[in-house]
């Protein structure tokens, strides 16, 4: 038996997956006057919708101006089959002093899972407007986990002597 009465066979909890998510984002609306916007990505999720709040993953990079960013930040999460993950995705134009808000989108981690090659692509919208300010493309990458050993030997021979020895 695991804590709390529950039998659990073998100790296995529930079926996961384990995901990388990967942001960028296409023609985003320019909020500065003389450059182009400097974009930020915040990025929330929540258990289910009925929940209220949101608890922030983290944020990417910013990059100076550029209207179609691809942001180096990832995020690794578990992917649960049996369970509904809502994401947000905050978009921001930041700079010295400010922090203006380009748009944002939810959608389920499942959406994700389930689009072609596990890419999402959605509009970004302010609240309560109906115009896009950009668009956002979200993919995800299963990561790889083993709890497999190696080993292995090495040999050198005919080094070269440098006195370390």
């Amino acid at each position: 038996m695991e804590s709390g009465g529950i039998y659990n066979p073998g100790g296995v909890g529930e079926p996961t997956d384990k995901v990388s998510i990967h942001i960028s984002c296409q023609n985003l609306a320019d909020l500065d006057i003389i450059t182009k916007s400097d974009p930020i990505c915040h990025v929330f999720m929540k258990e289910n919708k009925k929940d209220v709040n949101w608890f922030k993953l983290g944020e990417t990079e910013p990059i100076e101006n550029n209207l179609n960013p691809v942001f180096v930040t990832s995020f690794e999460i578990n992917f649960y089959f049996e369970r509904e993950q809502m994401l947000k995705f905050d978009v921001y134009d930041i700079d010295l002093t400010t922090k203006e808000h380009i748009g944002s989108t939810e959608c389920t981690l499942g959406k994700i899972m389930g689009s072609h090659n596990q890419t999402y692509v959605a509009d970004l919208f302010m609240p309560n407007k109906h115009k896009s300010r950009g668009k956002i493309i979200v993919r995800l990458e299963k990561v790889s986990t083993s709890n497999d050993m190696i080993y292995f030997n090495a040999k050198a021979t005919n080094l070269p002597s440098s006195g370390f020895l």
